[in-house]
Formats: C-alpha cells, structure tokens, sequence
C-alpha cells in the first residue's frame, strides 16, 4: 500500500520533471504519464520498471527500496537543474 499510493505517485511526479528538464518543458507526457518512456533516459525508465514487483514479499520490499534510489538520484538532478539543494536527512 505504501509504495503504491504514497511513493509511486511521487517517484512519478519527480520523473515527470526531469522528462520536463530534458525537453525543456515544451511537451506533455500525457494523461497519467502515459508517454514518459518517450522522454526519459533508458537507464531511468529500466530503474522505474524495477520498482514493479512481483509476488513475493521480497520482491516488494525490493522494489520500494528501487523507488527511494531512483527518487533520490532523479530528486537530486532535478534540485541541481533548477536551483534546489535535495535535503539528504541525517
């Protein structure tokens, strides 16, 4: 529940920027994301991918820990190219 109704819809929204970085803003990803694949580099959307479990408990854990890695790496270029610093916690 917790990745899929609290992180995934973050980790998307995040992803949704740095499609927007890369094309300057100038397009839309679509209803739900629906195009982000277009725009992403392939080794984000391979990490996206990864954050999709199977049926197995750990393979959920797996993936909500794949969501907090790519969250922080896409959270810190995103911070980087619009002038943000990406508090990294303690």
């Amino acid at each position: 529940d917790h990745l899929n109704n609290i992180v995934r819809p973050m980790l998307i929204k995040m992803l949704e920027w740095q499609a927007g970085i890369l094309t300057g803003f100038s397009l839309s990803i679509g209803k739900n994301a629906k195009y982000l694949k277009r725009y992403l580099p392939e080794d984000s959307w391979n990490e996206l991918m990864d954050t999709y479990p199977g049926g197995t408990y750990d393979e959920v854990w797996d993936a909500l820990f794949a969501a907090g890695a790519l969250f922080r790496k896409t959270a810190l270029y995103v911070g980087e190219q619009l002038g943000y610093t990406y508090d990294m916690g303690q």
